[in-house]
Protein backbone atom coordinates (compact mmCIF):
# COMPACT_ATOMS: atom_id res chain seq x y z
CA UNK A 1 0.00 0.00 0.00
CA UNK A 2 1.35 3.43 -0.90
CA UNK A 3 0.73 6.61 1.07
CA UNK A 4 1.17 10.03 -0.53
CA UNK A 5 3.59 12.32 1.27
CA UNK A 6 3.92 15.93 0.11
CA UNK A 7 7.25 16.76 -1.52
CA UNK A 8 7.86 19.57 0.97
CA UNK A 9 6.67 17.80 4.11
CA UNK A 10 8.65 20.10 6.39
CA UNK A 11 6.24 22.96 5.71
CA UNK A 12 2.99 21.03 5.56
CA UNK A 13 0.22 19.61 7.68
CA UNK A 14 -1.54 16.51 6.38
CA UNK A 15 -3.67 13.66 7.69
CA UNK A 16 -2.57 10.06 7.53
CA UNK A 17 -5.20 7.62 6.25
CA UNK A 18 -4.82 5.47 9.36
CA UNK A 19 -6.17 8.12 11.66
CA UNK A 20 -3.21 9.98 13.10
CA UNK A 21 -2.41 13.39 11.65
CA UNK A 22 0.99 14.91 11.10
CA UNK A 23 1.40 18.63 11.72
CA UNK A 24 4.83 20.02 10.87
CA UNK A 25 3.76 23.61 10.41
CA UNK A 26 2.43 24.02 13.95
CA UNK A 27 5.80 23.34 15.56
CA UNK A 28 7.70 25.74 13.30
CA UNK A 29 5.25 28.58 12.66
CA UNK A 30 2.63 28.65 15.43
CA UNK A 31 1.65 32.26 14.75
CA UNK A 32 0.46 31.27 11.25
CA UNK A 33 -2.09 28.86 12.72
CA UNK A 34 -3.87 31.60 14.65
CA UNK A 35 -4.30 34.11 11.83
CA UNK A 36 -7.96 34.60 11.02
CA UNK A 37 -9.26 32.43 13.86
CA UNK A 38 -11.82 35.05 14.88
CA UNK A 39 -13.62 34.50 11.57
CA UNK A 40 -13.88 30.74 12.10
CA UNK A 41 -17.00 29.20 13.61
CA UNK A 42 -16.72 28.26 17.27
CA UNK A 43 -15.98 24.59 18.03
CA UNK A 44 -19.04 22.66 19.08
CA UNK A 45 -19.03 20.83 22.42
CA UNK A 46 -17.72 17.27 22.49
CA UNK A 47 -19.97 14.58 21.08
CA UNK A 48 -20.38 11.64 23.44
CA UNK A 49 -20.78 8.19 21.95
CA UNK A 50 -21.85 6.62 25.22
CA UNK A 51 -23.02 8.68 28.17
CA UNK A 52 -21.70 6.01 30.57
CA UNK A 53 -18.18 6.84 29.43
CA UNK A 54 -17.68 10.62 29.79
CA UNK A 55 -14.14 10.49 28.35
CA UNK A 56 -15.38 8.90 25.14
CA UNK A 57 -15.56 12.17 23.20
CA UNK A 58 -14.93 12.60 19.52
CA UNK A 59 -12.98 15.87 19.28
CA UNK A 60 -10.85 17.19 22.12
CA UNK A 61 -11.60 20.65 23.48
CA UNK A 62 -8.17 21.59 24.87
CA UNK A 63 -4.75 20.68 23.54
CA UNK A 64 -1.59 19.19 24.99
CA UNK A 65 1.81 18.74 23.40
CA UNK A 66 3.71 15.70 24.59
CA UNK A 67 7.44 15.82 23.96
CA UNK A 68 8.76 12.31 23.35
CA UNK A 69 12.21 13.54 24.39
CA UNK A 70 10.87 14.72 27.78
CA UNK A 71 8.87 11.54 28.42
CA UNK A 72 11.63 9.13 27.41
CA UNK A 73 14.49 11.19 28.80
CA UNK A 74 16.91 10.69 25.91
CA UNK A 75 17.16 10.78 22.10
CA UNK A 76 16.99 7.01 21.69
CA UNK A 77 13.46 5.55 21.70
CA UNK A 78 14.24 1.87 21.47
CA UNK A 79 12.76 0.07 24.46
CA UNK A 80 9.20 -1.03 25.02
CA UNK A 81 9.35 0.37 28.59
CA UNK A 82 9.97 3.85 27.13
CA UNK A 83 7.12 3.25 24.70
CA UNK A 84 4.85 2.31 27.58
CA UNK A 85 5.61 5.60 29.37
CA UNK A 86 4.73 7.55 26.22
CA UNK A 87 1.56 5.49 25.68
CA UNK A 88 0.39 6.21 29.24
CA UNK A 89 1.02 9.95 28.76
CA UNK A 90 -0.96 9.94 25.51
CA UNK A 91 -3.80 7.89 26.96
CA UNK A 92 -4.04 10.10 30.07
CA UNK A 93 -4.34 13.26 27.94
CA UNK A 94 -6.93 11.66 25.64
CA UNK A 95 -9.02 10.51 28.58
CA UNK A 96 -8.97 14.09 29.89
CA UNK A 97 -10.61 15.19 26.64
CA UNK A 98 -7.53 16.74 25.07
CA UNK A 99 -6.27 16.82 21.51
CA UNK A 100 -2.72 15.48 21.73
CA UNK A 101 0.25 16.70 19.71
CA UNK A 102 3.17 14.26 19.93
CA UNK A 103 6.46 16.01 19.24
CA UNK A 104 9.43 13.93 18.09
CA UNK A 105 11.78 16.94 18.15
CA UNK A 106 15.28 15.88 19.18
CA UNK A 107 14.66 12.15 18.74
CA UNK A 108 17.36 10.44 16.70
CA UNK A 109 16.47 6.73 16.92
CA UNK A 110 13.08 5.00 17.03
CA UNK A 111 12.60 1.23 17.15
CA UNK A 112 9.62 -0.89 16.18
CA UNK A 113 9.35 -2.16 19.78
CA UNK A 114 9.03 1.41 21.02
CA UNK A 115 6.34 2.33 18.47
CA UNK A 116 4.43 -0.91 18.99
CA UNK A 117 4.12 -0.10 22.67
CA UNK A 118 3.72 3.69 22.44
CA UNK A 119 1.32 3.93 19.51
CA UNK A 120 0.15 0.42 18.60
CA UNK A 121 -1.15 -0.37 22.08
CA UNK A 122 -3.50 2.62 21.87
CA UNK A 123 -5.63 0.42 19.59
CA UNK A 124 -6.19 -2.26 22.27
CA UNK A 125 -9.82 -1.24 22.74
CA UNK A 126 -9.51 1.04 25.77
CA UNK A 127 -10.15 4.04 23.50
CA UNK A 128 -12.37 4.18 20.44
CA UNK A 129 -10.82 4.49 17.01
CA UNK A 130 -12.57 7.87 16.62
CA UNK A 131 -10.82 9.26 19.70
CA UNK A 132 -7.45 8.25 18.29
CA UNK A 133 -8.30 9.36 14.76
CA UNK A 134 -9.42 12.88 15.62
CA UNK A 135 -7.25 13.68 18.61
CA UNK A 136 -3.66 12.62 17.93
CA UNK A 137 -1.32 14.61 15.72
CA UNK A 138 2.38 13.95 15.14
CA UNK A 139 4.90 16.77 14.95
CA UNK A 140 8.56 17.02 14.05
CA UNK A 141 8.75 13.59 12.45
CA UNK A 142 10.34 12.62 9.15
CA UNK A 143 8.43 10.85 6.37
CA UNK A 144 10.63 7.78 6.93
CA UNK A 145 9.55 7.57 10.56
CA UNK A 146 5.93 8.16 9.59
CA UNK A 147 6.19 4.88 7.70
CA UNK A 148 7.28 3.13 10.92
CA UNK A 149 4.36 4.65 12.84
CA UNK A 150 1.91 3.55 10.13
CA UNK A 151 3.30 0.03 10.23
CA UNK A 152 2.99 -0.14 14.02
CA UNK A 153 -0.64 1.01 13.79
CA UNK A 154 -1.57 -1.37 10.98
CA UNK A 155 0.01 -4.32 12.82
CA UNK A 156 -1.75 -3.37 16.06
CA UNK A 157 -5.12 -3.09 14.35
CA UNK A 158 -4.61 -6.50 12.76
CA UNK A 159 -3.54 -8.05 16.06
CA UNK A 160 -6.41 -6.58 18.09
CA UNK A 161 -8.98 -7.83 15.57
CA UNK A 162 -8.19 -11.40 16.64
CA UNK A 163 -5.50 -11.73 19.32
CA UNK A 164 -6.22 -15.43 19.85
CA UNK A 165 -5.25 -16.13 16.23
CA UNK A 166 -1.82 -14.64 16.87
CA UNK A 167 -1.44 -16.50 20.17
CA UNK A 168 -2.30 -19.79 18.43
CA UNK A 169 0.34 -19.08 15.77
CA UNK A 170 2.96 -18.30 18.43
CA UNK A 171 2.07 -21.44 20.38
CA UNK A 172 2.36 -23.50 17.18
CA UNK A 173 5.81 -22.07 16.40
CA UNK A 174 6.93 -22.67 19.97
CA UNK A 175 5.75 -26.29 19.82
CA UNK A 176 7.73 -26.82 16.62
CA UNK A 177 10.86 -25.32 18.19
CA UNK A 178 10.90 -22.35 15.81
CA UNK A 179 11.16 -19.78 18.62
CA UNK A 180 14.27 -21.19 20.29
Amino acid sequence: MSYPIPADASNTSFALPIGISVDYRAARQPEELFKGLSSLPKKSPPQFKNTDEPYNYIVGISEQTISVLEVVGNRFCVGSADGRRLQLSIKKALMQGKKVYISFRGITNISAAFLDEAIGQLYNGDLSYEIIKYNILLRDISPERIFLVRRAIEEAKEFFKDPMHFQTAIDSLAAEGELD
